[in-house]
């Protein structure tokens, strides 16, 4: 995750890593880990990690319509949000 992240650097291909940065911007590091570790861990499988995101994705997605806050820990360095006017 840290090449993802941090260095920005392609890991899966640039839409499942995009994917995995937008699923780092929906919820906490600690939850991101989880995640990881339980779905995607040490594999450099892409199909496997494009199937996982974007299930990953959708979930949160959701979550985060409905109003679902989820785990609230700060981590990575987030991108600017536009303030809620």
């Amino acid at each position: 995750m840290t090449d993802i992240f941090v260095h920005k650097r392609e890991v899966y291909g640039l839409e499942v890593d995009d994917l995995i940065r937008k699923i780092g911007d929906l919820c906490s590091r600690r939850e991101l880990d989880e995640w990881w570790e339980g779905e995607i861990g040490w594999s450099h499988d892409r199909e496997l990690a494009l199937g996982k995101a974007r299930a990953r994705y959708d979930v949160l997605l959701k979550r985060a319509q409905e109003g679902g806050v989820g785990d609230t820990e700060i981590m990575w360095p987030k991108r600017p949000c536009a303030e809620k006017g």
